[in-house]
């Protein structure tokens, strides 16, 4: 989307696809490395003699072995983000249900939607646990899918069928740190995003009416949260008790 949007305010392109497609089902992970493959990234960062620089680590540099050695999944790390969260400002496993709840919820008046049969939270706390403290249903759904956004200059936007979105300030990060050598951990990259995106624009939290985030795992709702300044550090857990502060039902204020 940075990319896009820049193309066409520079005017280098009238028109930019952006799109994602995702294949989760039919993947596969390597299990064993070649012979003459180059030293996996964690190894390169642990072997660097005392003294010297260490190598730069990109965003999944650090956990790349791991993935291949051990079929490391987001559940993992995410859920050690999401422990820390938990020492550090007493979230709930039950306030991360209620992001599950009111998803489950919202899903229930979508006739498309996948998972649409009710869920109460002893339903949610008796899943199976997959790493601690995530269960099942605080989990992302392996799929398959695309997605794919158009973006053009404002002058096109009379031509749409349908009512065009304004883009007003983005940002992005590219994830200084990896996921556990940063020192505001268990903060990600979406927080650089947010602040860059916020320089960027006059325009503040308190002016928002609807957050879309990303809410793969359920922690990372209570993440996008803070990171985007609705709620302070520590707060995005009581924000969401009841379902109070989530959409559809809730509010942003």
């Amino acid at each position: 989307m940075m990319s896009a949007c820049r193309a066409v305010a520079e005017r280098r392109a009238r028109h930019v696809v952006v799109y994602r497609t995702i294949q989760m089902l039919g993947g596969t992970v390597p299990v064993k490395p070649q012979d003459d493959a180059p030293a996996p990234p964690l190894a390169r960062m642990l072997d660097v003699p005392e003294g010297a620089p260490r190598p730069v680590v990109g965003p999944m540099d650090d956990i790349t072995d791991l993935i291949a050695a051990h079929a490391y999944s987001a559940a993992n790390w995410l859920a050690l983000n999401c422990r820390r969260h938990m020492e550090l400002y007493g979230t709930t496993k039950e306030q991360l249900g209620w992001i599950a709840l009111n998803g489950r919820r919202n899903a229930a008046s979508n006739p498309l939607a996948v998972y649409r049969e009710p869920m109460t939270m002893a339903d949610y706390l008796g899943a199976r646990p997959v790493s601690t403290p995530f269960g099942l249903l605080d989990c992302d759904v392996p799929i398959d899918g695309s997605i794919a956004v158009v973006v053009s200059s404002a002058g096109y936007a009379r031509d749409c069928p349908h009512r065009a979105v304004a883009v007003e300030a983005i940002g992005g990060s590219d994830g200084a740190g990896g996921w556990f050598h940063r020192d505001d951990y268990p903060k990600m990259a979406m927080s650089d995003a947010a602040a860059q995106m916020w320089s960027r624009t006059e325009l503040t939290p308190a002016d928002l009416e609807v957050a879309q985030l990303y809410d793969g795992f359920t922690f990372l709702t209570i993440a996008w949260l803070e990171a985007l300044g609705i709620c302070a550090d520590g707060g995005a857990g009581p924000f969401v008790e009841g379902g109070r502060g989530s959409p559809v039902t809730g509010s942003c204020r």
